[in-house]
């Protein structure tokens, strides 16, 4: 998700500084608002998803399991069954 907000604002500044340089049409007021403040929450969400995928992998380190996982258990008698 972040990765894909910051390349659409590259994108999106990309385009505006193409069209500036084409058409000399300068897009004031909120275009570099809108462009910084979209690349840096990409980055922001790009962050909170590296910190989530190691707080996830430190979870599944702690996480308290047994040892191993006893599948069968077989009674063995070390006396002979009387019939």
């Amino acid at each position: 998700m972040g990765i894909t907000i910051s390349i659409v604002s590259f994108l999106f500044s990309a385009f505006v500084f193409i069209s500036y340089l084409l058409f000399g049409n300068p897009y004031t007021g909120w275009t570099s608002l809108a462009i910084i403040s979209s690349f840096i929450g990409g980055i922001i969400l790009i962050s909170l998803g590296i910190i989530s995928e190691y707080l996830w992998r430190i979870l599944e380190q702690v996480r308290p399991r047994p040892a191993y996982v006893i599948e069968e258990v077989i009674h063995h008698s070390s006396q002979h069954e009387k019939t």
